[in-house]
């Protein structure tokens, strides 16, 4: 750069177009991080809710976002950048009554509203996605920059109420974390190929979260469950996997504990030996093989 430019850049009296050309490009700001993110609103509760929860959980994990553009599979991160925050509030959950929720309940509406007026003072817009634009509208999306954001809709009442996990979560993360080089879709990789080789589809903002992975009472065997959901609905369904001496994964039954007859081959009986199934003639519970 010139001592001319360096001249105009320090006093500033060339219009903009001049100064971009004479300084550089312009950069964008970068936005909140997912940490300051989760921060600023738990601030914002401390600050401005009556009822204060009796804690708040923080852990690394960020919100659901595809790894591809265009992609219908939503994958989660756990640790770098990430920063969830959920206020918790504690109560006799063995008591269903109205009276019982009440509190948690209440607690859960304010702090959503909180959360949701803070990220928008800092900088946050909600993103029109098609995933988390779902039937349900289980979460919504914001975008500050290179951050998302997802928080729960105030609209789902009491779902997913549960005291050990809080009553609303913020979740961040960046939108740069999400490739196919990301770890947590490395380990989903091959149970996804398995899925879609066996001519199942995804919907658009569908998840796939591992529930366990062990070895068959069958020596050779292993299996695996994974829990099917979706970031606009709340539920989804239970796929089993299995695979023999260290092989390939194969897609064995969905909707588990399935019925007992849909173990209708030597290798399901072998490879689900002793897991829990359905008879769905007496509808009592029984175990494959």
């Amino acid at each position: 750069m010139s001592r001319e430019n360096l001249t105009l850049c320090a006093v500033g009296v060339v219009l903009a177009a001049s100064m971009t050309a004479a300084c550089g490009p312009r950069t964008k700001a970068a936005g909140p991080s997912p940490e300051a993110a989760t921060a600023a609103a738990q601030k914002a509760l401390e600050t401005h809710l009556s009822d204060r929860p009796d804690s708040y959980l923080h852990r690394r994990v960020a919100p659901y976002w595809p790894v591809e553009p265009r992609g219908r599979l939503y994958v989660n991160y756990t640790g770098g950048d990430a920063s969830s925050l959920a206020p918790v509030v504690e109560w006799d959950t063995s008591d269903e009554s109205d009276a019982s929720t009440k509190r948690p309940l209440a607690i859960k509406a304010k702090s959503i509203s909180i959360m949701a007026d803070s990220l928008k003072k800092q900088g946050f817009r909600r993103l029109a996605d098609p995933g988390y634009d779902g039937p349900d509208h289980f979460s919504i999306a914001y975008k500050s920059a290179g951050t998302l954001c997802t928080l729960e809709d105030p609209r789902n009442g009491s779902l997913d109420l549960e005291p050990k996990n809080g009553v609303a979560t913020l979740s961040c993360g960046t939108f740069a974390s999400y490739t196919p080089d990301m770890a947590s879709y490395r380990k989903l990789k091959p149970f996804l190929d398995a899925y879609l080789s066996s001519g199942h589809k995804f919907a658009r903002g569908d998840t796939f979260d591992l529930n366990y992975l062990k070895k068959s009472r069958t020596p050779g065997y292993e299996i695996a469950e994974f829990g099917g959901g979706n970031v606009g609905a709340c539920c989804g369904l239970q796929e089993e996997f299995w695979r023999k001496d260290s092989g390939k994964w194969h897609f064995g039954t969905e909707d588990g504990p399935t019925s007992c007859t849909n173990y209708n081959t030597p290798v399901l009986k072998a490879a689900f030996k002793g897991e829990p199934c359905l008879d769905s003639v007496r509808g009592l519970k029984g175990r494959v093989g």
